[in-house]
């Protein structure tokens, strides 16, 4: 019977897939056939040198720095929608998009808040899968830091790499995805970023008096602790799924993790959280920077804490940029951390990404990004 209900399932599935399928490639036709009718009772000299309102858009992408390219995409005027009936109009815009112009100013600058010159820049201006867009283009920071992207199209702009010889740039965490309307309440619009007004990315001067080459020992792992106030040693060089420990083995690690909900009592009618990280053997340092490449040489407490206030609202987690000490604080890391709260009170899951200098220097290198970009 489960079997028989598997295949129903399947099958049911399959049935809407291939409809889909039909409905969506079958939609840049339907305005081609509009277009044609249009041609042919215009009764103009010109009409059989006229374009189809639509065009389909299906040929090949190319992708990567050295095969950036501008492709146009299926594009409507405002005048080619008015001529469209309400259902033809609904479809257009729900899946091929609308494409606008881009037009955006941005600006790199490195920690010191000095503009970086001559920085690549990978970026792509599209629209849904089947809309087209302009494609993979790259351009360049001038003299000042300042870039500017204008006669290109899509309805999203999506940054997807920036790099100079001697500087770290990394995208996750800065602004890489820009819409050409306010399509979430956290969304970035590019036409609010002008000449005048500027986007400002973040990338990082690699100094001089570290030695770089030095293997950092790196990596990221994710684990779910109880809400109940239980600690947890977080052993980051430990192999496997034993990073993360408790009972008699938390102080064999670099770091202790908890978390404690408070709440739901006359007290404190709200649900409210604390996550709390100690350090094992030195200290440990919250900071806001973006860039983690360089250990400070003080300012590390015993333990600090990241509360229900420090999270997205929309997604329920937030992210905590931390550097620690260990080894009587000889030895420096630095550790990025992401929190959720999806599951219920009583669970709690992380995501850490950290890079440990085993040669006892303060140079850590920037974060590289463990989530999917």
């Amino acid at each position: 019977m489960i079997f028989r209900k598997k295949k129903i399932i399947t099958l049911v599935v399959l049935i809407v897939a291939v409809f889909l399928g039909w409905f969506l490639f079958n939609i840049p036709f339907k305005f081609e056939k509009l277009s044609d009718r249009q041609q042919v009772s215009s009764q103009s000299p010109q009409a059989d040198k006229q374009e189809p309102i639509a065009k389909q858009s299906l040929g090949k992408h190319e992708s990567g720095r050295d095969k950036a390219e501008s492709s146009q995409g299926n594009k409507l005027t405002a005048e080619d929608l008015a001529k469209l009936s309400p259902r033809q109009s609904k479809m257009y815009r729900g899946v091929l998009g609308t494409v606008h112009e881009i037009e955006f100013t941005g600006k790199v600058v490195d920690q010191y808040n000095d503009p970086v010159s001559g920085v690549t820049i990978l970026y792509i201006g599209s629209t849904t899968y089947f809309g087209g867009g302009s494609g993979y283009n790259k351009t360049h920071t001038d003299e000042n830091g300042i870039f500017k992207i204008s006669d290109k199209e899509g309805s999203s702009l999506d940054f997807q790499e920036m790099e100079k010889k001697g500087y770290e740039i990394v995208l996750y965490g800065q602004g890489r995805l820009f819409y050409s309307f306010k399509k979430y309440p956290h969304s970035l619009v590019w036409s609010d970023y002008t000449a005048e007004n500027p986007y400002i990315f973040k990338a990082w001067k690699i100094s001089g008096e570290f030695d770089t080459s030095v293997e950092l020992k790196k990596g990221s792992f994710g684990g779910v602790i109880m809400a109940d106030g239980t600690r947890y040693g977080i052993d980051f060089l430990a192999p496997g799924r034993r990073k993360v420990k408790s009972g008699s083995d938390i102080n064999k690690g670099q770091v202790i993790v908890q978390q404690i909900w408070e709440g739901g009592n006359a007290t404190v009618p709200e649900n409210r959280w604390r996550f709390i990280i100690t350090a094992v053997d030195g200290g440990i340092k919250k900071v806001d920077s973006l860039y983690t490449g360089e250990a400070p040489n003080g300012g590390y407490q015993a333990s600090i804490e990241f509360t229900q206030d420090d999270i997205d609202p929309q997604v329920n987690e937030g992210k905590l940029n931390t550097f620690f000490t260990y080894n009587n604080g000889r030895t420096y890391g630095r550790a990025t951390w992401e929190i959720s709260n999806v599951f219920k009170p009583g669970k709690s899951s992380f995501q850490v990404g950290f890079a440990i200098n085993p040669s006892g220097e303060r140079y850590l290198s920037t974060f590289e990004s463990w989530v999917s970009q």
